[in-house]
């Protein structure tokens, strides 16, 4: 009789198939109704996609990128950074789990793996991806929200938070994509990853193409993993991962001739990342605030404003206010004629909305951090001469600058057709020490008295100013 203590005797195979039992098990899975279908562009340069894609299905009309939605939530401990989490199939609870160090490990030693979980983000940064892959120069940018998910799966009624293509040099193809969603209850996003990863369990694409399930609990228990491949012999590798109100879906084609860039283990460890991101900077997120921008450096956080100081009773009704997963593009600016686009040096964005509020962002902090006094002079009257001759936006659409009660600040109303204007207000701020720009940019979700918003638009440049 087999010892029933023989841990060997228990294969990943095994694994897999109780895992698959337990899962069938599962009742009163609510599928998701989808809004009705709207088409995206999708992005370019995919074309090793195009055999498993076929009649790309369109995401919901609520899953459109608004921006990074904030998240927030009732707050919890979080597990230790260093350490990778532990998850169950189809619920959940988290708890931490620390690698046993063998030589395996090795290819850890290349990163300080708590230095760049402290860059805030949701999605694993470029650094880390970089870091994983052995790869230098790896960039995780913004960009279009995928309508075409492997397996045709389709994330349901959600909210994109944020969506990225990782990019590697010298490649001319995006070769990863991760995105993360929102739903408004746990069990939504629950029953829309169960969803998903049963369509990637039974997926209908054609063959020969093919996905396969695997399994590696070396990081998180039971993570959920598939390898796939195409006829072309191009392959990779996908997750999805769901915590609380959130999914994060990570698809990488990082093979061709199959030459394999990533490992069983080496994605493993990236979606142990995706969940330590979800747990620490998602909805139950206690690190304070997130400030978007370059992976390289970006200015800490304490030297930005508050996120709570941008309530008040005339942009906000008095409703109270956090900052959210913001999103970084490449570039810096956060105006129309804005004279700062560099998406390189040591800067970051502050993204504010309502607390408690999904789609509901109405503030930005942009932080600039210069080594010399006169540069950081140079850089806000460079800006300001910007924004006071500005005429039209990138789009074309016309505008019009107000300046405001006080030198650095603007009204800037654009006109968007059939009667509809939009007004930002804009103050420039140097800090008392010469050493950092800030750029506050607030858009009132409704009509304001123009005096009244100047007045609180002051507030906070004040505030800025004593960072």
């Amino acid at each position: 009789m087999p010892d029933p203590n023989d841990h060997e005797m228990w294969t990943p195979e095994d694994d897999d198939l109780v895992r698959r039992a337990l899962f069938s098990l599962r009742e009163d899975v609510d599928h998701l109704p989808l809004a009705p279908v709207e088409t995206v562009k999708s992005r370019g340069g995919r074309r090793r996609r195009s055999t498993w894609i076929t009649g790309a299905a369109g995401l919901a009309a609520a899953a459109v990128v608004v921006g990074a939605v904030a998240l927030s939530g009732v707050l919890t401990a979080k597990p230790d950074v260093t350490a990778p989490a532990t998850r169950s199939h189809v619920t959940t609870t988290a708890t931490t789990t620390r690698p046993t160090p063998t030589s395996a490990d090795d290819w850890h030693a290349t990163a300080d793996w708590a230095t760049l979980l402290a860059k805030p983000g949701i999605l694993p940064t470029g650094a880390e991806w970089a870091a994983t892959l052995g790869v230098d120069g790896v960039t995780a940018v913004e960009g279009m929200l995928p309508t075409d998910l492997l397996c045709l799966m389709t994330p349901g009624a959600a909210t994109a938070v944020s969506s990225q293509d990782v990019v590697i040099p010298g490649k001319p193809d995006t070769l990863g994509v991760q995105v993360t969603w929102i739903y408004p209850t746990d069990k939504q996003a629950q029953d829309a990853a169960n969803a998903m990863r049963e369509k990637a369990d039974n997926c209908t694409t054609p063959k020969p193409e093919a996905i396969t399930s695997v399994s590696s609990d070396r990081y998180s228990e039971h993570s959920m993993l598939w390898r796939f491949s195409d006829s072309d012999r191009n392959s990779g590798w996908l997750t999805v991962t769901d915590r609380g109100r959130q999914i994060t879906y990570v698809e990488f084609w990082g093979q061709t001739d199959g030459t394999s860039m990533l490992t069983l283990d080496k994605f493993a460890w990236i979606t142990n990342r995706v969940e330590n991101r979800l747990e620490r900077y998602g909805e139950s997120s206690s690190a304070g605030p997130v400030i978007a921008g370059p992976d390289t450096l970006t200015p800490a956080a304490s030297l930005f404003i508050d996120p709570s100081d941008f309530a008040s009773t005339v942009f906000t009704g008095g409703a109270k206010t956090e900052s959210g997963a913001g999103e970084f593009d490449g570039s810096s600016a956060v105006v129309p004629c804005d004279s700062d686009t560099n998406g390189q040096g040591e800067f970051g964005l502050l993204k504010v909305k309502l607390a408690g509020k999904d789609a509901s962002y109405f503030a930005t902090e942009r932080l600039r951090a210069f080594t010399d006094p006169a540069a950081t002079d140079t850089a806000a009257t460079d800006l300001g001469a910007a924004l006071a001759a500005c005429t039209k936006d990138v789009g074309g659409n016309p505008v019009h600058v107000t300046a405001g009660p006080a030198e650095g600040t603007y009204a800037m109303t654009t006109d968007l057709g059939a009667g509809t204007t939009f007004t930002q207000f804009v103050a420039i701020q140097v800090s008392t020490d010469g050493s950092h720009l800030a750029t506050l940019v607030v858009s009132p979700q409704n009509k304001v008295d123009q005096a009244e918003a100047f007045a609180e638009l002051i507030r906070l440049r004040g505030l800025a100013a004593d960072r």
